[in-house]
């Protein structure tokens, strides 16, 4: 069974769940689960920017926490 966003019905377009995966020391990515992945990061900081903006642009929803230790 899927469990579909509630933003889905509205623009018929699938929606996933961002977050960002800490590979180690200086190395972080933006991933989500409709497909997207950013590219590697060395600051933490600039992967979480990716995340966000992937957010507000494809309307997928932030996880929290949003950063993951991978």
């Amino acid at each position: 069974m899927v469990m579909a966003s509630p933003r889905d019905a509205l623009d018929g377009v699938e929606h996933g769940t961002v977050l960002v995966h800490a590979l180690g020391l200086g190395h972080s990515v933006a991933v989500c689960s409709c497909g997207y992945s950013g590219g590697r990061r060395f600051l933490k900081a600039a992967a979480e920017q990716d995340a966000w903006e992937h957010a507000m642009v494809r309307h997928c929803e932030v996880s929290s926490p949003l950063v993951v230790a991978w």
